[in-house]
């Protein structure tokens, strides 16, 4: 997959496919990918992902992005470094 963004529609078929990553470590960071979600190209990711935090709701989310592109987010947590999720988009580990 190139790093490519997608509408909302076509994200989510992506991601329909790439379920079979979750549950599996992310590179590099040697922590169980959580979930894999479309989050918003535009200004409005940051209120976009910190609705997704405290909801742990895309539907939630989603309706904040007002965004007519999307990319792949992986979801996974690093407790010794963070104590919180931490998030990466799908293109910095995969191509």
């Amino acid at each position: 997959m190139k790093n490519n963004s997608f509408n909302y529609e076509e994200a989510v078929s992506a991601i329909n496919s790439m379920r079979h990553l979750i549950g599996q470590n992310a590179p590099k960071w040697n922590s169980p990918i959580l979930d894999i979600i479309p989050a918003p190209t535009n200004g409005n990711f940051n209120k976009y992902i910190n609705i997704f935090k405290k909801t742990g709701n895309v539907e939630t989310a989603i309706k904040t992005a007002k965004s007519g592109t999307y990319d792949i987010l992986l979801i996974f947590r690093t407790p010794k470094l963070h104590g919180d999720l931490v998030y990466e988009w799908y293109s910095f580990f995969y191509s």
